[in-house]
């Protein structure tokens, strides 16, 4: 195997199709060649400067995403992708996966819901603000019975007070007064008045 460099002269052995040439290099190495990268003169070509395709790149929504070997979750982890890492976006490889490259070069798969692609929400983080919303929903509403489930249970307990005072009242107090108010009226003008003559 050997790397064809601009301008490197390299002998045509044969065409194999319209997109393929074999070819043989200056040190005898054969192999083939993408006919796009040749120009031609009789049996002799040499090799075209590639087009520099525009580079895409992804970013990752998510922590600790798993970067695989293969388009699976069967397939070996062969890197970690981080929360807004970019990544060379390579192709998509169907509709849960994309092929990518990371940083150091490693190429792998990932799932293609933890990326934000051309500066548009990736479907994992169109999903968490959904999940999000619906739970900070949740909290409120939960608090909100919390609130009301707290103000029923004060008011039940403060009737709960009210009903033993007047028990209490009933059963204790009243009696007193009652018999107070019995003895007081069973007083003479006289009785009343012995404590006040004697001083």
């Amino acid at each position: 195997m050997a790397i064809g460099q601009q301008d490197d002269v390299v002998s045509v052995i044969k065409n194999i199709n319209s997109e393929w040439t074999s070819i043989r290099t200056k040190d005898g190495t054969e192999g083939f060649i993408a006919a796009q990268f040749l120009q031609s003169g009789d049996q002799k070509a040499t090799v075209k400067p590639a087009r520099t395709a525009e580079v895409k790149t992804a970013k990752v929504y998510g922590t600790n995403i798993n970067v695989r070997k293969g388009p699976s979750t069967e397939q070996d982890v062969v890197g970690i992708a981080q929360q807004d890492e970019v990544l060379t976006y390579v192709k998509k490889v169907d509709n849960e996966w994309s092929e990518i490259r990371m940083g150091d070069g490693t190429n792998g798969f990932i799932a293609t819901r933890f990326l934000s692609l051309d500066g548009k929400p990736s479907l994992a983080s169109v999903e968490a603000e959904k999940l999000a919303q619906s739970q900070a929903e949740d909290a409120k509403r939960i608090a909100e019975e919390a609130a009301a489930s707290e103000k029923a249970l004060a008011e039940a307990t403060k009737k709960r007070r009210i009903k033993k005072l007047k028990h209490q009242f009933r059963k204790k107090l009243l009696p007193r007064i009652l018999m107070n108010q019995v003895q007081l009226l069973s007083l003479t003008k006289q009785d009343i008045l012995k404590p006040i003559m004697r001083s």
